[in-house]
């Protein structure tokens, strides 16, 4: 099943976290340690994919030498 959000949809924070969730495919446990900037990304109207190539970058760099 396919989920998407198009480009300049307005959303609920709801939506907009699931949508993340789902585009970044990382672990429960990090998202909910970023969720701070999840909800700065939503209230200054960040586009998805864009705090989605963030988080995959921070979670990349920090998840310590080849897990």
């Amino acid at each position: 099943m396919s989920f998407h959000v198009p480009a300049n949809q307005t959303v609920s924070f709801s939506v907009y976290n699931q949508a993340i969730a789902h585009d970044t495919g990382l672990p429960h446990e990090f998202l909910k340690a970023n969720a701070h900037r999840i909800h700065r990304a939503f209230d200054h109207g960040e586009p998805i994919w864009m705090i989605v190539v963030e988080l995959n970058m921070v979670h990349d760099i920090t998840r310590g030498p080849a897990e």
